[in-house]
């Protein structure tokens, strides 16, 4: 079975023997993990979710997405929004993203502007 261990402990400069460590295995069990030659337990799968900031699914390639919305604290209005953009079409979410990134640009504009009149 495929695995993104190796990748998400390079991403974040860990060596085998670090991860070893923090998940009280041997260092060739980890090289096991990360050539698919054996599969961690759930136990040492939800360690690395955590250390990671991953769901055990993404390290296991069941999914391409890293953290489900569900797993990340949103606020009402956040989902609201995420719902809402679920909805549009390929071009509706473009052109939502383009006025959104105005909206955050101009409010940084702003931002800066009262910073240097102070």
């Amino acid at each position: 079975m495929a695995n993104r261990i190796r990748a998400l402990r390079e991403e974040i400069n860990m060596t085998q023997i670090r991860l070893s460590t923090e998940l009280e295995v041997s260092q060739e069990t980890i090289s096991a993990y990360e050539t698919g030659r054996h599969n961690p337990s759930f136990a040492l799968l939800a360690r690395m979710s955590d250390l990671f900031h991953v769901s055990m699914d993404y390290i296991m390639e069941l999914s391409d997405v890293r953290k489900p919305l569900a797993e990340m604290a949103l606020t009402d209005e956040e989902r609201a929004a995420v719902n809402l953009f679920s909805r549009l079409n390929e071009t509706e979410r473009a052109l939502a993203m383009t006025y959104m990134q105005g909206m955050y640009d101009a409010a940084q504009a702003q931002s800066k502007k009262a910073a240097l009149k102070l």
